[in-house]
């Protein structure tokens, strides 16, 4: 172990940030440096969290999409507390547990294709009233600007995980 020298002084303000160094510029955390995500993308991610960090841990205590029983899993779609009509009509569908996986890689396609845009579209003024809501909070909660919330939110928005 080396020894460490209790009087040198760093200066903490001239540290490089990780997304300065060529090696870490693809995992660096940089938050709000990224385009706030469309509700599409929000979408996307939720259902890829859903299927990463949940399908996989039915002990895990969290809002799932889906719930299985007697060899088959019902599941739904949905956005900002939103159910989305599923292709067949309806806000929930019921597959063979065997066929689940392969069912919400045909989701997350539909999802790509935009099969569901029209859906998000119609979403989008209450999102943003949302975004909205959350910022006057936070503006209030924190005593700064509501622009300043807004433009916190709008970051956070950007960085990557579920918000929805």
């Amino acid at each position: 172990m080396t020894k460490r020298n209790a009087n040198a002084t760093i200066d903490l303000s001239k540290l490089v940030g990780g997304d300065e160094v060529e090696q870490f510029k693809a995992v660096a955390p940089v938050k709000g440096n990224k385009e706030p995500r469309t509700l599409k993308q929000i979408l996307q991610d939720n259902l890829a969290w859903q299927m990463e960090k949940l399908y996989p841990n039915p002990e895990k205590k969290q809002a799932r999409w889906f719930q299985s029983a007697g060899g088959q899993t019902m599941f739904h779609i949905k956005i900002n507390s939103t159910l989305l009509t599923l292709p067949n009509g309806k806000t929930s569908a019921v597959v063979d547990d065997d066929k689940f996986e392969d069912t919400m890689s045909a989701m997350a396609k539909l999802i790509e294709e935009g099969f569901f845009d029209e859906q998000l579209e119609k979403l989008e003024p209450a999102h943003q009233a949302r975004l909205a809501s959350a910022a006057a909070t936070r503006a209030k909660k924190q005593g700064i600007s509501p622009e300043k919330a807004a433009e916190q939110i709008a970051a956070e928005e950007g960085d990557n995980g579920p918000k929805a």
